[in-house]
């Protein structure tokens, strides 16, 4: 064998261990990390809050408006939202919705659940919401306690065919367009079962003959606001 061939065998192979070597590594090579997503600051409270009335929403209907201003500090905000709640007495959610407006839509509810508690706060969002970020909230109330209750007083009589005729009259204070659900009962038996209160200020209930001997009554309402009353009486 001529003495240049081992040399030439050895440097190919020491060639293709180089390229093997190459090739290993590139692979192994990660990909550069991405730049970390900047982060959001979380805007200050509204400013000016203020809630106006507005007509309309039915009889029993109480409306609003909520208005306030930019916060001071929103600095970094890429796009500013506004979250605006409106909750009756009791917590139940009346209104919710987002806007990129400092004014919202009208929002009518039930004077009889008032007052109202609003809040809104500013929420600074990613150019493709993506991703927000909410400043705390600013609270304020709306409306008074109105008193909308639904309180009756009954009297009972038996007729001649041995029907039972009760008379519920309507207790100030009388509200026309305050009605609730009541129940005629008597020892834990339904007699009856209806509306009471409106325009009506007396209401007749006929119920089925009864067995004779003294008995007691109950008529239950129930107002707007949840309170029950009940009234009772001694039928003969």
């Amino acid at each position: 064998m001529p003495r240049a061939l081992p040399r030439l065998l050895r440097a190919a192979t020491a060639v293709a261990a180089v390229a093997t070597t190459a090739l290993l590594t590139t692979a192994a090579t990660p990909a550069p990390p991405s730049p970390p997503a900047e982060a959001l600051t979380a805007p200050g409270p509204v400013q000016a809050l203020q809630v106006s009335p507005v007509p309309g929403g039915g009889a029993r209907g109480l409306g609003l408006q909520v208005s306030w201003s930019p916060p001071v500090e929103n600095e970094g905000a890429l796009r500013t939202h506004y979250d605006v709640e409106v909750r009756d007495h009791a917590g139940a959610v009346l209104h919710s919705a987002s806007t990129e407006t400092t004014t919202s839509a009208p929002v009518y509810g039930d004077y009889c659940v008032a007052p109202f508690t609003v809040s809104v706060r500013a929420v600074t969002r990613d150019v493709d919401e993506s991703r927000s970020e909410p400043g705390p909230a600013v609270l304020t109330t709306f409306g008074e306690r109105a008193p909308c209750a639904l309180t009756m007083s009954i009297t009972a009589a038996r007729a001649a065919d041995g029907t039972v005729h009760v008379r519920a009259v309507r207790e100030a204070p009388v509200d026309p367009y305050v009605s609730g659900p009541c129940t005629l009962a008597t020892a834990g038996r339904v007699l009856w079962s209806g509306t009471c209160g409106g325009y009506a200020t007396t209401q007749d209930i006929v119920v089925g003959a009864l067995p004779p001997g003294p008995r007691e009554l109950a008529l239950t309402t129930v107002a707007p606001r949840g309170e029950r009353s009940t009234s009772r009486t001694t039928l003969r």
